[in-house]
């Protein structure tokens, strides 16, 4: 299929581009959202000078028409990768469309389900009689505090910089 640069720029913008062209008797592959590089040679499709030339109207063809990659098809790949049924599936992932336009990313991401547990009931503690969980929490809120004051010490320092 012959499509013009302006196009193909489109499609970049899109995130529809296709993974390999030919323009001229250079064939490119994509390498990473916005960008062509020649197979063979260390050439990227928009350069400097593609862009002086005014290129926008010669034509480019589409080596490879990618089949749409529908969510039946990313739910079987995944679980064949993690050798799980489709029951299993459905209980750990959660499938949601992605449009982060990576080359290798196929439309969807599998998101694992986080369990929502809600305690029946909450610990208490005795903190006479539980000396070590005592000092440990101590230990923890003194840790905190050190923490808090350095971060104060820097904002002091950023506005004293800012001040000067």
């Amino acid at each position: 299929m012959m499509i013009t640069m302006y196009e193909l720029l489109g499609m970049i913008k899109d995130g529809k581009a296709p993974k390999r062209i030919k323009y001229g008797n250079v064939i490119y592959k994509k390498m990473n959202i916005d960008n062509y590089e020649a197979e063979n040679f260390n050439i990227k499709l928009f350069d400097y000078n593609f862009f002086q030339e005014s290129r926008l109207n010669d034509e480019v063809e589409i080596l490879e028409e990618e089949k749409k990659f529908t969510k039946e098809d990313f739910i079987k790949e995944r679980m064949q990768l993690d050798g799980i049924t489709r029951e299993q599936f459905d209980e750990k992932y959660e499938v949601k469309e992605c449009n982060c336009g990576m080359p290798f990313c196929k439309g969807f991401i599998a998101k694992e389900k986080k369990e929502k547990k809600i305690p029946e009931k909450l610990e208490t503690v005795d903190f006479e009689k539980n000396y070590e969980y005592r000092i440990n929490c101590e230990q923890s809120f003194q840790d905190i505090v050190i923490k808090i004051n350095e971060i104060i010490d820097y904002l002091d320092y950023l506005k004293s910089k800012g001040d000067e």
